[in-house]
């Protein structure tokens, strides 16, 4: 029987790979439109996530490197506000601490950013198999903290789905567009 965060890995992998079936019958400019000069694209979106996801990944190799520490009760509070923030349509500026997260703005192609959260999915579940002690903080999070494997998941699972609907503005502007105009 898989572990509980295995369990969460593949529910995250059915929804990017309803995402992926989304998009790829989608014209490829739609892709790449962008609003307004300081918006994202739909490719631009999806870059993020892998984004983030590789910077948590790569975070949670060089936590697992340090002594194991268990999560506080400020570190639950603060993973419980973030989640309802995240979880909220409300739009969000991506934390200055985070990291290269940030989406590149031009030349991206679906099939390498997608390609590249092919990997980092593939070694985020490998990393999850060979965790043993779930209460212990894996991921850091810029603004949450220590995160333990489950909450990494679950801030994962929320950001995927708190881009839900930006990508469904960004179709509807593109529809919005193409229609014919009386």
């Amino acid at each position: 029987m898989p572990s509980p965060a295995l369990s969460a890995h593949a529910v995250l992998e059915r929804e990017r790979a309803r995402l992926g079936r989304q998009l790829q019958r989608l014209p490829p400019e739609w892709l790449t439109f962008r609003p307004a000069p300081d918006e994202w694209s739909m490719l631009g979106v999806v870059d993020h996530l892998e984004r983030v996801e590789r910077a948590l990944l790569d975070n949670a190799h060089h936590q697992l490197t340090q002594p194991p520490s268990v999560p506080d009760l400020r570190a639950y509070v603060t993973f419980a506000v973030m989640w309802l923030v995240m979880s909220s349509r409300l739009r969000i500026r991506t934390p200055g601490t985070a990291g290269n997260v940030a989406p590149q703005v031009d030349g991206l192609d679906l099939a390498a950013v997608w390609s590249r959260w092919d990997v980092t999915r593939r070694e985020l579940a490998e990393l999850l198999a060979t965790l043993d002690r779930p209460a212990v903080s894996v991921f850091r999070h810029p603004v949450a903290g220590r995160l333990t494997a489950r909450q990494g998941l679950a801030f994962m699972a929320v950001h995927f789905r708190h881009h839900g609907p930006q990508l469904a503005r960004l179709k509807a502007a593109q529809n919005r567009r193409r229609a014919p105009r009386p």
